[in-house]
């Protein structure tokens, strides 16, 4: 099998998974739209780490190391557009993807990501995809990306596989991976991902391999917008306005009925 480079080793595994386990119930939201615009530039980082005594397929899944590159090229009804460049220290790989962020479907020239954008303004208990068996949302929490804090939504989801080729190779595996996604531009910030393999090698033994990786943003054009926060100042001032407001009505109050 061809040897695919940049980030769609461990890519594979998220699309497996969220095509392929059972639908759970839940609220959706009513309408799914895109929550970026045309011109939105995204600069990924990945980090990978594999162990084990599988030597081969570990030298594979050590070509995912690099950076990624992700520019909105257009947006239209449910469909975001977007150009992919992956890139480590010996080779460049760019393609155009188009992504339906409703039911998770992506149309491009390679394997595409499927979770590097979600409808906007989704909560905990959506779907992340309609109709995809994708499962709901875990929850709604705010953390800390790009400098700021940012309103996130977090889903974690594990499989296990038999009998799937990887590069060729015949292997089990399991799979366990954390997504945050900001809420309002459904713009993919943090994906980490554990997966154990494991293979006969041919002579009574197994082959074993961990391989975790993490993709995480480190920079965006324009930002995704800050959580408003009151200042301390602020919330005091507005107590002591609803006071004088609640003591000078209930004067008022005295003062008519006498």
């Amino acid at each position: 099998m061809k040897k695919v480079g940049g980030l769609l080793f461990v890519f594979f595994f998220v699309l497996l998974a969220l095509t392929s386990m059972k639908l759970v119930p839940s609220v959706c939201a009513n309408t799914r739209v895109p929550g970026v615009a045309p011109g939105q530039f995204l600069h990924y980082l990945t980090n990978v780490a594999a162990n084990g005594n599988d030597a081969e397929l570990i030298s594979h899944v050590q070509q995912s190391q690099g950076w990624g590159n992700v520019t909105v090229l257009s947006v239209s009804g449910v469909n975001v557009t977007f150009q992919q460049v992956f890139y480590n220290a010996t080779t460049n790989q760019s393609y155009a993807t188009i992504q339906n962020v409703e039911n998770g479907q992506a149309n491009s020239s390679m394997s595409a990501f499927p979770i590097l954008f979600v409808a906007a303004d989704l909560s905990a208990g959506d779907p992340i995809f309609i109709g995809s068996g994708a499962p709901p949302i875990n929850e709604t929490i705010n953390a800390n990306y790009l400098g700021q804090q940012l309103e996130t939504n977090h889903l974690m989801i594990s499989i296990n596989q038999t009998n799937t080729y990887q590069y060729g190779y015949l292997t089990n595996y399991t799979m366990t991976a954390q997504v945050y996604w900001e809420r309002k531009t459904g713009i993919m910030l943090d994906f980490h991902v554990v997966v154990d393999l494991n293979r006969p090698d041919g002579v009574g033994g197994v082959l074993t391999t961990q391989v975790q990786t993490r993709v995480l943003i480190l920079s965006a054009a324009p930002l995704p917008p800050v959580i408003p926060e009151f200042t301390s100042l602020l919330i005091l001032l507005l107590f002591v306005i609803a006071t004088l407001v609640a003591v000078t009505a209930h004067k008022r109050t005295l003062e008519a009925r006498l």
